[in-house]
């Protein structure tokens, strides 16, 4: 286990992978402010050649809107590198449950995002759905929970789009999608099936987008059991950065799935190698 990527053998091999993944929240940015080594590392990764990709638990915005985000920053994002939960979520969706009646517990961009792509979404006065599908949302309301609460009750499949307990800003954490999820569970005893990271079903789609395969790859985030567990499950190179929930002692004492190849106080760090 290292906290400095020594550019000699073991881990120069980093430099020989062709597609590096980040997350966002904590590994690139913090809210809408960027994190400097992270842009000076992915815009030498591009003028080396090399494939960009950035995967967020967040399904709350569209390909176009990451594009956006990403871009005021400095990133230089294409939407074709993106991908979310709520991409994961959509894909097991058709494949699983397809014409399901849904009822979402997400942001309005979530549900927008659903719909657009020929989810038949429900609204919370319809007295039950075949799927209750909830996100982190920022506008919650206890009708809206109770409405999942009910549901799920009543026999619909509960599914969560990610299981991230919290959300780094810029001085605190705020509940995330597993923190509503944990609320739902509590009141009905039902625990969702979750999509997004650490579940490693999105590879597929990242292995589709690139042409490259899993072993050609590198999974760069700051949390232990999502970024990290899905990059090792998925087979890929794992790297943590320690500027978002994760602190060096708990990255050195990680073990199994959520052990990194690599921990680096940040993505400057990796930038030397290039």
């Amino acid at each position: 286990m290292q906290t400095h990527v020594d550019m000699s053998a073991p881990y120069s091999y980093i430099r020989e992978l062709k597609c590096f993944i980040f997350d966002i929240d904590g590994t690139v940015a913090l809210a809408t402010t960027p994190i400097p080594e992270a842009v000076d590392f992915i815009l030498r990764l591009r003028h080396a050649g090399k494939r960009v990709m950035f995967y967020t638990n967040s399904p709350n915005r569209s390909h176009q809107e990451m594009v956006e985000y990403l871009g005021k920053m400095g990133f230089e994002p294409r939407e074709d590198e993106m991908i979310s939960a709520g991409d994961v979520t959509i894909d097991y969706l058709k494949k699983n449950h397809p014409g399901a009646r849904v009822y979402l517990v997400g942001v309005p961009e979530m549900e927008r995002m659903f719909v657009e792509a020929g989810i038949n979404v429900v609204p919370a006065s319809e007295p039950t759905a075949d799927v209750v599908v909830s996100g982190f949302d920022k506008t919650l309301t206890f009708e809206k929970a109770a409405a999942a609460c009910r549901m799920i009750q009543r026999g619909a499949k509960y599914i969560c789009t990610h299981p991230d307990r919290s959300v780094p800003i810029e001085d605190c954490l705020l509940p995330d999608a597993g923190a509503i999820a944990a609320m739902i569970t509590a009141a009905t005893d039902v625990f969702p099936i979750y999509m997004g990271k650490p579940e490693p079903s999105a590879m597929a789609l990242i292995e589709r987008q690139t042409g490259l395969r899993a072993s050609q790859m590198c999974m760069i985030g700051d949390r232990l059991y999502t970024d990290i567990a899905f990059g090792n499950r998925a087979g890929a190179t794992s790297v943590l950065v320690l500027t978002g929930g994760t602190s060096a002692a708990e990255g050195a004492a990680a073990t199994g799935d959520e052990r990194p190849d690599v921990i680096v106080p940040h993505l400057g760090v990796l930038a030397e190698m290039f």
